[in-house]
């Protein structure tokens, strides 16, 4: 992957992204953070309801983001 490592989130029991581990992971990686890729509708169909929480999370320890939806 172009010399970057895969950076693995925890889930929620409810499946969903774990924000408390996705900004500790975010600080950790700061100097090195190149994306984030969320796959949205999850994979078990929902919506994540703390997605512009995640989103802000990014934008401030990344120098910018990009944000795709499938089409």
């Amino acid at each position: 992957m172009a010399g970057m490592q895969v950076v693995v989130v925890k889930c929620d029991d409810k499946g969903n992204i774990d924000v408390a581990d996705l900004k500790e992971k975010a600080l950790t990686h700061k100097t090195n953070l190149s994306c984030l890729m969320v796959t949205y509708p999850s994979t078990h169909g929902v919506f994540e309801e703390s997605i512009i929480e995640i989103c802000k999370v990014f934008m401030k320890t990344a120098d910018r983001y990009i944000w795709t939806v499938p089409t």
